[in-house]
């Protein structure tokens, strides 16, 4: 009998199929052995859009040749999949059966409030969940990672649609990984791109965020994850590391706890901190020249866009070992 393959959940920020992310991809795949995993792509993110398929092909293209790993999509569309001949009954249940026998699952760009409304009464939860029990790997990012928490942030209806802010039932996957409490997961949490005014946090910023903490229970906290950086846990021997351009925070009720990349991390340890318990707690720091751009309105920035495009690297930030700077891709 072959032995059980080990468990890790990975969750990274963004850049989930940029050169920063090749490495991590690399060791998660290592981590699980030989002979290679069957990896499976869950599209229902995305799923939506008329470029679904150029954006399977790119991902496809990147596991390919930058991880040498072989990614087949599940073809896990949805109701508002431009090609209506994966709807079949027989299309959907050979997509469960794709993601079931994965031993990597990976999903990514998107909209989280589309993949919960797909998947919410399907297979699919459940089928993760069974994943990170009985062993694999299961690597969200970007908006796929906004959907494992205990509840999801509606990023385009609040940022762009202009509703109120609120909060979506997310799959709750960390509690079933072992992770105490009404876990929250906000990537791009490092978010720069407002320019004039306060983008951080997935595009909600400190007054929106601080307004939605309010509406959660008391046992709930953030994990908020820094653009071009990944969480990857082993869930066998409750040990993390954090790698990429940025960090990983633990915020409860307002107050911060920043674990950096590159900093053994036991996960006993982040789930003390999401508890409060920890006396390095700090406030949130308010963005650079936040107090002269207190006035600015949020709807001036750009949108996030939705597609899974690289767009321009941020000014100033971290070059790459070659001297260039990583592209990067925008949310969503």
């Amino acid at each position: 009998m072959s032995a059980r393959p080990p468990r890790i959940l990975a969750i990274m920020g963004s850049g989930e199929t940029a050169p920063t992310m090749v490495t991590p991809h690399r060791e998660i795949v290592a981590r699980l052995g030989e002979p290679k995993p069957r990896a499976v792509l869950l599209d229902t993110p995305y799923g939506f859009q008329e470029n679904a398929s150029e954006i399977t092909q790119r991902a496809v293209e990147y596991f390919g040749h930058r991880v040498q790993l072989t990614i087949e999509a599940a073809g896990f569309l949805g109701p508002l999949a431009a090609d209506q001949s994966q709807r079949t009954p027989i299309a959907e249940a050979a997509a469960l059966s794709r993601l079931r026998t994965a031993g990597f699952v990976f999903a990514g760009p998107g909209s989280p409030s589309y993949a919960l409304s797909v998947w919410r009464g399907s297979p699919v939860p459940e089928a993760l969940t069974t994943k990170l029990a009985e062993g694999g790997a299961v690597v969200f990012s970007s908006a796929a990672a906004l959907t494992i928490g205990r509840f999801s942030v509606p990023v385009y209806e609040i940022y762009k649609v202009g509703l109120p802010v609120h909060w979506l039932d997310g799959l709750d996957l960390l509690r079933a990984a072992g992770f105490e409490g009404s876990c929250v997961v906000i990537p791009h949490y490092d978010n720069a791109e407002g320019g004039t005014h306060d983008t951080r946090f997935c595009y909600l910023g400190e007054r929106r965020l601080a307004t939605m903490e309010a509406m959660l229970p008391d046992d709930a906290w953030v994990l908020g994850i820094d653009e071009h950086t990944v969480l990857m846990v082993d869930l066998d021997a409750r040990t993390a590391t954090v790698s990429g351009r940025g960090g990983l925070t633990v915020r409860r009720k307002g107050a911060s706890r920043v674990f950096p990349a590159g900093e053994p991390l036991e996960l006993a340890t982040l789930l003390a901190a999401a508890r409060g318990e920890t006396s390095t707690a700090r406030r949130e720091p308010e963005p650079a020249g936040a107090a002269a751009r207190a006035g600015s309105p949020p709807e001036q920035a750009a949108a996030p866009a939705l597609k899974s495009r690289r767009g321009s690297s941020r000014p100033s930030r971290r070059r790459s070992p070659g001297g260039r700077r990583p592209r990067r891709r925008r949310p969503f």
